[in-house]
């Protein structure tokens, strides 16, 4: 299947701003356990915007693909069910379950997601016409 070319360049962008957003995450966690919870909750902030950037942008993918990805939908659901779990260690003021959240749960989705968009058109995002 070959992807419109505007789709093409939405798994591109997504491909790109994943090590972003792993990296970001990563950080704040590690500012987390540290106990710089002021520098952490500001990084927080960006990230969660990211997260939802990243999130439009699957919505977006899982359309233009269809049913023909389903670890495109995978990474989308993980992420929304990340959402409540991260809030609730915000909420309750939990460095660390907020930062094993985002050492454990969100990096391996964010890797996760990173493979699905890989392997979802037999690279044919990555062929050189598009």
């Amino acid at each position: 299947m070959t992807l419109p070319h505007e789709t093409s360049d939405v798994v591109r962008h997504v491909i790109e701003f994943l090590p972003t957003l792993r990296m970001a995450t990563e950080e704040i966690s590690g500012l987390l356990m540290e106990g710089n919870t002021t520098r952490a909750m500001r990084g927080l902030a960006e990230l969660v915007t990211g997260l939802q950037e990243l999130h439009k942008g699957l919505e977006l993918l899982s359309f233009a693909y269809g049913s023909g990805s389903p670890g495109l939908n995978n990474c989308r659901i993980r992420l929304e069910a990340l959402y409540p779990l991260m809030l609730t260690a915000v909420e309750d003021e939990d460095p660390v379950a907020l930062s094993d959240l985002l050492s454990y749960e969100l990096v391996p989705t964010l890797e996760a997601c990173a493979v699905s968009l890989r392997s979802s058109d037999d690279n044919d995002y990555n062929s050189p016409d598009n």
